[in-house]
């Protein structure tokens, strides 16, 4: 493929952090004992991929939506805090892939998270260098397409790829008028009709760009 960039998702596809934000939450919800909810691995692992003002909504249905939102971003500020000190699990293949790409390509990454968790990823694993932008739904409080859209008219990139594990990423590339390429190995399904490709590993990524 003829790319002159690739652009990442984060969760499920570069990392998985769900295991440091399920670890926060039974502190969040401590502070508050009026709420009856328990958010665990499996609560989080299930709704990744979503932006945090949906999130607000289908965790605590129950609460006006902006007692819920202040409850997510309560959240947000430990995660972030406890990712700066502690990183997330980093998929196999991805430090060596990313380091390769770099060589020949603008990288970036576009994610529903909030202001604050790329830089955490960034920072926490040594990957600032090799990223040329990034944006986030915490950042401009827009869709991911629209972001991605952003990214790439600030960048000038006429041609990139969006690389991501759900269907939420797979139709924001195709809002965004762009390829898709899907990594399997995330927390999502992806139709073949809505890829341009299927990774087993980040590394498989090659054998897209050598056709």
């Amino acid at each position: 493929m003829t790319w002159d960039a690739i652009l990442f998702d984060l969760d499920g596809t570069l990392w998985d952090a769900t295991h440091v934000t399920a670890k926060i939450w039974p502190g969040v919800l401590a502070n508050h004992p009026e709420i009856h909810r328990t958010v665990d691995l499996d609560t989080v692992q299930g709704y990744m991929g979503r932006t945090n003002e949906e999130l607000a909504e289908i965790l605590f249905p129950e609460l006006p939506y902006e007692k819920g939102y202040a409850l997510m971003m309560e959240a947000c500020e430990m995660e972030n805090l406890l990712l700066s000190r502690e990183g997330g699990k980093i998929f196999d293949t991805v430090p060596e892939t990313l380091e390769a790409l770099a060589k020949d390509y603008p990288l970036g990454i576009i994610s529903n998270c909030q202001a604050g968790y790329i830089e955490a990823f960034l920072s926490y694993h040594g990957f600032g260098p090799l990223f040329r932008d990034h944006i986030c739904t915490g950042d401009t409080h827009k869709e991911k397409w629209e972001n991605i859209r952003i990214l790439a008219d600030r960048q000038g990139y006429k041609n990139p790829v969006y690389v991501g594990d759900t269907l939420w990423d797979a139709r924001a590339a195709e809002k965004a008028g762009i390829d898709f390429l899907w990594a399997s190995y995330g927390f999502g399904e992806v139709p073949d009709s809505l890829h341009n490709g299927k990774l087993h590993l980040l590394s498989d990524i090659f054998d897209y760009i050598k056709r």
